[in-house]
């Protein structure tokens, strides 16, 4: 149960904090034998809901609750119903933006699988050379875009601007 995801400065805005709890959480999951269970209580609950929701982490239904003027949103993930790896899966399905998969194609094949030149990773792509290098930018400028995102307002809105 993550119950303390509190920031001295924002609260549960974005912040460090906010951003390593994600980290620190799939830690946890995945060094955790027999977990059957995950629990997390937010604050604003409506705000997160979709991305909860996409992370197969859904806000439990009838569980919300206040604490002073703050009301308090429970989501949770049964492992016993999907597991670690599995859960793990399904997030890197739908972490992946179809609009961008030939953007990422063109960066794959130039820095993580690279070709001799970029003419020959053009021409494993199946692209003209022009084309390749224009997916190849729009790549780097959206990655660079999604990481900037993620350092300046939290993993959620990055989440959100990849959609």
């Amino acid at each position: 149960m993550c119950r303390f995801v509190v920031d001295r400065n924002s609260y549960q805005g974005p912040s460090p904090t906010l951003n390593a709890t994600p980290i620190l959480t799939l830690q946890n999951q995945l060094c955790t034998p027999n977990l059957s269970w995950d629990f997390l209580a937010l604050a604003e609950p409506d705000r997160w809901d979709e991305y909860f929701a996409a992370g197969d982490l859904p806000r439990a239904e009838g569980a919300d609750f206040s604490v002073g003027y703050r009301r308090y949103g429970l989501s949770a993930h049964d492992f016993r119903k999907v597991p670690v790896d599995v859960w793990i899966e399904l997030w890197t399905e739908r972490a992946l933006d179809p609009r961008d998969d030939k953007l990422l194609r063109a960066v794959d094949r130039t820095y993580l699988r690279p070709a001799a030149t970029q003419e020959a990773a053009a021409a494993a792509l199946g692209l003209p050379f022009s084309t390749y290098r224009r997916h190849l930018t729009q790549g780097m400028t959206r990655i660079v875009s999604v990481l900037w995102d993620q350092e300046v307002y939290g993993q959620d809105r990055a989440e959100v601007s990849t959609s």
